[in-house]
C-alpha cells in the first residue's frame, strides 16, 4: 500500500513539475522531409520563418524562429564519429586526473603521436565535414528541429500545419 501511495505521489510531483517548468520540447518541434541539402542554418531559419509568418501580422513576434538545428547523416562515418569522441573523452579524462596520457586508447594505439594532436586533426577533419562546397561534405537527414523564441510560437505551428489538417511545408 505505501509504494502504491508513493507512486502517486511521484506522479503528481511530475505533473505539477511540467505545469510549473518549460523544457525545450516547449518550445521545439520536429520537421521531417527536409531535403538532404538544406545544410545551411541561416538560410534554413529564414526560409522557416517567412513561411511561418505568412498571414500573421510581421509584427507580431509570436512565431520567431529562434534557431534551427540540422540532423546531419553521419552513418558513414560512424567508426570516425566514434573514435573521436573517444579521444575527447579520454583527454577530459586525463585533464581530470584520472590517469596519464600514456595509458590512453591513443596512445597503444599510435605511440608517437599525443592525444592533444590527435584531437586537433580529428576537429580539422570534422570541420571539413560542415564546409558547403567540400568534397567530404555531411548532408541532412532530412531531420530539424526548430526552436521558436515563444511557447505560443510553437502551439500556432502545431494548430496550423497540424492540427487543422493544414498545407505541408515544401522547401
Amino acid at each position: 500500500v505505501a509504494s502504491l501511495f508513493y507512486g502517486r505521489c511521484q506522479k503528481r510531483a511530475s505533473i505539477e513539475y511540467k505545469s510549473s517548468n518549460s523544457t525545450m520540447s516547449d518550445y521545439a518541434l520536429c520537421l521531417t522531409g527536409l531535403p538532404k541539402d538544406a545544410t545551411n542554418e541561416s538560410d534554413l531559419r529564414d526560409w522557416l520563418q517567412e513561411q511561418f509568418t505568412r498571414g500573421f501580422d510581421r509584427e507580431d513576434t509570436t512565431c520567431e524562429v529562434y534557431g534551427v538545428s540540422i540532423g546531419y547523416d553521419y552513418t558513414s562515418r560512424c567508426a570516425d564519429v566514434d573514435g573521436m569522441i573517444s579521444r575527447l573523452v579520454e583527454q577530459v579524462e586525463v585533464n581530470n586526473g584520472l590517469y596519464t596520457e600514456i595509458h590512453t586508447t591513443a596512445a597503444a594505439e599510435e605511440p608517437s603521436r599525443c592525444l592533444a594532436d590527435m584531437i586537433h586533426e580529428d576537429r580539422i577533419r570534422a570541420h571539413a565535414w560542415f564546409a558547403e562546397n567540400g568534397n567530404d561534405r555531411l548532408y541532412s537527414s532530412g531531420e530539424a528541429f526548430v526552436v521558436f523564441r515563444h511557447k505560443a510560437g510553437k502551439r500556432a505551428m502545431l494548430k496550423r500545419y497540424c492540427l487543422d489538417g493544414g498545407a505541408a511545408l515544401h522547401h
